[in-house]
C-alpha cells in the first residue's frame, strides 16, 4: 500500500486504517513529501501490525494523535527526526504499542505543547502517549529547548523496561507530572531542569514514581 498525497492536508491520513484488524504492513512510496500531513488514528486498532515503511518520508507532520494506538505487534517507528514539524499534541500516539522498544522523535517533539486551559486530554502536549507500552526501553527527544507549557500526565504508565529518557531536561515548562512513570520498575534516572519545578506554582506529582521499584 503506498497512498502517498501530493496535497496539504491537516488530516490527510485521518482513520485511514483504522480498525483493520487483520493489517500487518504498510509501505508508503520512496521520495520525499513536504507538505502538512496529518495522521490522526490512522493506524488506530491495527491489533496485528507490525510495519511501516517509508514513513521517514513525511518531513511536516502535524498531528499525530491515536497514530499507532492499539498497534500491538508494533515493533518499530521511524519518523523524519530532523524536519520542521508542527506537531502539539501526542495524545495516546503508541498507546498499548506493547511490542515497541524505541522511539526517537528528535525534531517532532520541539513544538509540542498544551493548548491553552485545557483538561481535554486529546490537547495537552503528552496525553498517555506512551501508555501501556510494556517493551518500551528508550525514548529520544529532541536536543531543541521547548519552553511551552507541557503536561506529562500518564505520558509512560507502565512503561516497564524504560531505562532511558534523551533530552527530557529539554521541556522546561513541566507542569502535571501525575502518573508520569507509574509502574516503570526499571526506571532508575531522570533528570528535570530546575526550573520546572522552579517556574510553576503548582506542579501535579500524583504517583509520579509509583512501582518505580
Amino acid at each position: 500500500i503506498a497512498p502517498t498525497s501530493t496535497k496539504s492536508n491537516a488530516s490527510a491520513f485521518e482513520n485511514t486504517f483504522k480498525d483493520c484488524s487483520s493489517l500487518d504492513t504498510v509501505q508508503f512510496a520512496d521520495g520525499v513529501n513536504e507538505n502538512s500531513i496529518g495522521m490522526p488514528s490512522t493506524f488506530l486498532g491495527c491489533k496485528k501490525l507490525q510495519t511501516v515503511e517509508n514513513l521517514t518520508a513525511f518531513t511536516h507532520l502535524t498531528d499525530l494523535n491515536q497514530t499507532f494506538s492499539g498497534c500491538e505487534q508494533l515493533g518499530k517507528v521511524e519518523f523524519d527526526v530532523t524536519s520542521t514539524h508542527d506537531v502539539e499534541h501526542l495524545y495516546r500516539t503508541f498507546f498499548n504499542c506493547k511490542k515497541i522498544q524505541e522511539i526517537e522523535l528528535g525534531s517532532i517533539s520541539n513544538k509540542l505543547q498544551d493548548d491553552s486551559h485545557t483538561t481535554d486530554p486529546t490537547k495537552l502536549a503528552f496525553g498517555q502517549t506512551f501508555f501501556g507500552c510494556e517493551a518500551l526501553d528508550t525514548v529520544k527527544f529532541g536536543s531543541t529547548p521547548n519552553s511551552n507549557s507541557v503536561s506529562m500526565c500518564g505520558t509512560f504508565y507502565g512503561c516497564a523496561k524504560l531505562t532511558g529518557l534523551t533530552n527530557i531536561d529539554k521541556f522546561t515548562n513541566i507542569t502535571n507530572l501525575s502518573q508520569t512513570f507509574c509502574g516503570c520498575a526499571a526506571l532508575q534516572n531522570v533528570s528535570f531542569i530546575g526550573s520546572v519545578v522552579n517556574n510553576n506554582s503548582y506542579i501535579g506529582l500524583f504517583e509520579t514514581f509509583k512501582g518505580c521499584t
